[in-house]
């Protein structure tokens, strides 16, 4: 010893998962207690490796209490886990100051929430005083950007309308205008309703526009008048409040919608994570600030131009206030309950900071509850004919019991994606760390749900399917494949068409490419297949 790769390593601490580091760390102690007489000197070394390693699974990771003797100079806490989220300010903090006092008393702790960074108190804080002032904020818009595509795999292309009751940044509603589909949105949060109005009821803010907007005075408003630390600048302060107040009070009612989005979009970028305008973006100067605004009006207008007038939003408290239109589709992507109520992500309170910066007065409401969301099912199955529901993994509501006391028919769909869930629209890069997302899509609908998965198995793809632009072979695989669901049909059985006619039509689009090129070279056996499809 030592050991100089894991084949010298014994079989024993192989066989106790530890690596060549972790087995050299052994043999050293070993050596020493053999060398000064130690009746067991294995035991010694045993007993001194699990002093600085604990066994985590099949591994064995350093102690966090080994932290206090690296070389570091500040511990700074800036992500939190769902138990830190909902616990007490002032519990928080002095559960840090505990925490650091054990394990690293000789390195200075802070906490960062929102914009605030907060050294542990010095003493036992008192009933009813404040380590920190600002809530913990967590950008969840836009989470749900990188499974649109797999939901529009549940949704039919003959779909003309489609509700989103809750619908975010409108990442769903954007791709479904795009496809053709009339959408309704709704959202209680002004960061994501005055975003989501902009693109779809705003008008294009054009230069002399844009020069208005920019030439806004800086004035005291909600942010300036609040304890934020960030900006460290007052003037940038200011500078917001006073483009949020002119957005409000100087444009027309078009363009004020614009206006408000891309200071929406503003936000998105200047809020990540747990916190509020990052320290990343400092010092937030005026040519800052304007270039950003430019460059998030310039991506309001491009969608704008997209998908412009083709969908309406509101704000209501859908949850406790009236009816909810009616849509062949409703798309559902509630709050997200991982363990029950205390649990619950809190997302107006997460978003309070931005929301009363652009409402110029505080915004706080009630976050809505498990209980709330499930009372809300009924109204919506009422409305549609076919219910998706979205929903991250593991979640605390039966998603297909609850559904099932709805719809005839429920499946369920499992997706899986690398997301950072907080990037919304726009240019800025994400600095949250990538990671492995499991998503449920929940079906619910009387009639029985063909999943659409199965498509993927064929050569052709019905949704925007254009059999000019591929070749010859699959274009010849297309024509025999549309034959044998033809005679599928025919024959009683179900296919991934719905009925007759989608699959005529369908093959008509195939047949009429075949004609055009007149060149296609069919093998006998396909031919012969091809001769059960009757136009």
């Amino acid at each position: 010893m030592p050991y100089s790769s894991m084949k010298d390593v014994p079989k024993g601490l192989r066989g106790a998962g530890l690596n060549l580091r972790q087995a050299n760390v052994w043999a050293k102690v070993y050596d020493s207690a053999k060398a000064g007489g130690a009746y067991n000197p294995a035991g010694v070394a045993w007993s001194a490796f699990k002093k600085k390693y604990k066994k985590v699974g099949r591994r064995w990771v350093q102690r966090t209490k080994q932290l206090a003797q690296s070389p570091v100079g500040k511990i700074i806490f800036t992500h939190w886990g769902k138990e830190a989220i909902g616990m007490n300010s002032e519990i928080l903090a002095k559960k840090m100051y505990e925490l650091s006092q054990e394990y690293c008393p000789d390195i200075p702790v802070e906490i960062a929430t929102d914009n605030m960074s907060v050294g542990p108190p010095k003493k036992k804080l008192k009933s009813g005083e404040r380590a920190f002032e600002e809530e913990t904020l967590s950008n969840y818009l836009g989470s749900k950007k990188k499974f649109v595509k797999h939901i529009f795999k549940f949704i039919s292309p003959n779909t003309k309308t489609l509700l989103d009751p809750m619908c975010g940044s409108s990442h769903v509603l954007i791709e479904a205008a795009k496809r053709g589909i009339q959408v309704i949105g709704n959202d209680f949060s002004p960061l994501a309703f005055l975003y989501s109005s902009g693109i779809f009821q705003g008008s294009e803010v054009y230069q002399e526009d844009m020069e208005k907007f920019r030439s806004f005075p800086s004035v005291s408003g909600w942010l300036s008048n609040s304890k934020l630390q960030r900006p460290k600048n007052p003037e940038s302060k200011k500078l917001i409040d006073g483009l949020v107040l002119g957005s409000w009070k100087k444009f027309s009612e078009d363009k004020r919608r614009t206006a408000l989005a891309a200071m929406s979009l503003l936000f998105q970028h200047y809020f990540r994570g747990f916190q509020a305008f990052i320290a990343e973006e400092e010092p937030y100067s005026r040519k800052q600030i304007l270039g950003d605004l430019t460059k998030c009006v310039k991506d309001i207008n491009e969608l704008i131009g997209e998908i412009g007038g083709k969908g309406k939003i509101f704000s209501r408290n859908v949850l406790n206030e009236g009816g909810i239109p009616k849509a062949d589709v409703i798309y559902f992507d509630p709050p997200y309950f991982p363990g029950g109520e205390k649990d619950g992500i809190r997302y107006l309170n997460h978003y309070y900071i931005a929301n009363s910066t652009l409402m110029q007065k505080t915004f706080k409401p009630e976050d809505p509850t498990k209980e709330d969301i499930i009372r809300f099912l009924p109204k919506l199955a009422r409305n549609t004919r076919f219910l998706i529901v979205s929903c991250a993994s593991p979640s605390e509501i039966q998603w297909e019991r609850e559904l099932a006391k709805l719809k005839k028919h429920v499946k369920k769909f499992g997706v899986s994606k690398v997301s950072t869930g907080s990037q919304p629209q726009g240019n800025r890069a994400n600095p949250t760390v990538a990671q492995s997302v499991m998503e449920n899509i929940f079906c619910a609908s009387e009639k029985e749900i063909f999943p659409a998965r199965k498509l993927e198995k064929l050569l052709f793809k019905l949704e925007g399917y254009d059999p000019a632009k591929i070749n010859d072979t699959q274009l010849s695989d297309d024509l025999r494949l549309c034959a044998t669901k033809w005679s599928s049909i025919l024959g009683g059985k179900k296919t991934e068409f719905k009925d007759k006619e989608e699959c005529i039509n369908f093959a008509e689009k195939v047949m009429e490419e075949v004609l055009k090129r007149g060149k296609i070279t069919f093998s006998s056996r396909q031919n012969q297949k091809s001769s059960a499809l009757t136009l």
